[in-house]
């Protein structure tokens, strides 16, 4: 699992290095579990449709992660405790440019942005502590199954010595009983 979390953080390090503008309207691009940052204020919606009940409002900038793989135009993300589609064409690269909720002007101290910056980093630290316990989770349930499938090749094996053990004590009675009549 270190390991795993150590390759995100290594992804999530070179995607903030590069700052690139990119916009992500490739669904091919677009996989579960991958980290994507929000071009604009978006609404996340119940089902891949703008016509569905919104569930929650995320301003740009914010970082998501891809919950289902894009298709049809649209794909599943998670933020903190909010979940819904969205549109990929509004998905891209972490560190890419994005149109601020508050711009320069309006009076944003420096105070106040270096404490957004810590807020979306807790708000990392609180989804990766969310996907760490999933994973975990799902590890688990993958262990049960592995062992419910050894248990159950083991009754399989029993089973059928059983059931050969029966027919050949039946043959064995059978010729037995052959060789007595002679």
């Amino acid at each position: 699992m270190k390991k795993q979390l150590g390759r995100i953080l290594g992804v999530l390090v070179m995607l903030l290095v590069m700052g690139m503008t990119v916009c992500a309207s490739d669904a091919e691009d677009i996989k579960i579990n991958k980290i994507f940052q929000l071009n604009s204020d978006v609404e996340l919606h119940e089902q891949p449709d703008t016509a569905s009940e919104v569930t929650a409002s995320l301003p740009g900038g914010t970082t998501v992660i891809v919950k289902e793989d894009a298709k049809d135009g649209w794909c599943k993300v998670a933020y903190q405790e909010n979940a819904g589609y969205v549109e990929i064409s509004f998905l891209g690269l972490i560190g890419s440019q994005s149109a601020p909720a508050v711009s320069e002007h309006q009076g944003t101290t420096e105070n106040e942005t270096a404490s957004g910056i810590v807020g979306n980093v807790s708000a990392l630290d609180e989804e990766f502590k969310t996907m760490k316990e999933e994973g975990r989770l799902a590890y688990q349930e993958a262990e049960d199954a592995k062992e419910q499938a050894k248990a159950e090749k083991k009754w399989g094996v029993v089973i059928a010595v059983l059931v050969i053990a029966i027919f050949a004590v039946g043959i064995i009675s059978t010729l037995r009983n052959k060789g007595n009549k002679k």
